[in-house]
């Protein structure tokens, strides 16, 4: 995969969300939106790394992701109780 550079990565998500935010105040709805950004994305990652490590990447993303989701009510009850 390439090389992780926050700076960048953070920019391009910024534009990607830009991209999405405009298409659904277009009227297209954040369903449609999300999944035709994500078949795009995954035939670009299939194109470029092969299926098995297109696959990986999103398994990995998609762990690192429910991590930090599980994690946040772990972070605000110590947040509460340390005020």
């Amino acid at each position: 995969m390439a090389s992780d550079n926050p700076e960048i990565r953070s920019e391009l998500h910024a534009a990607w969300r830009a991209v999405s935010d405009r298409l659904i105040t277009c009227g297209y709805a954040r369903s449609a939106v999300a999944e035709t950004m994500m078949s795009v994305a995954l035939a670009d990652l299939d194109e470029l790394y092969g299926l098995q490590e297109a696959t990986h990447y999103i398994l990995k993303t998609r762990g690192a992701r429910r991590r930090t989701i599980e994690s946040e009510p772990r972070i605000e009850r110590r947040r509460a109780a340390f005020g």
